[in-house]
């Protein structure tokens, strides 16, 4: 998800299979793989988080727009973006 041609390629598959997407739901995320707390987790892993669930979440809700949006800039169709309790900072 934090591949911007990963992503355009997914939309226009499914533009091409589907006739387009109606739904788009952007649920991509990371803990680093670790349980630690904020002080205790490396700066690589920072990162990684970072760019998944936020740089990730914000791709993807751009494709999203680009996809379900008409010439006229209409939407016909619905993003979500959802969140876990176990991605809160200790």
């Amino acid at each position: 998800v934090t591949n911007s041609e990963d992503l355009a390629r997914i939309s226009s598959t499914a533009a091409d299979r589907w006739g387009g997407i109606d739904m788009w739901i952007c649920n991509a995320a990371t803990n680093g793989y670790m349980f630690k707390d904020l002080i205790e987790m490396p700066e690589d892993t920072l990162i990684e988080i970072s760019s998944t669930n936020l740089l990730g979440t914000m791709l993807s809700a751009r494709e999203a727009i680009k996809s379900m949006t008409t010439g006229r800039g209409e939407s016909r169709s619905s993003s979500s973006s959802s969140s876990s309790p176990e991605s809160a900072l200790r």
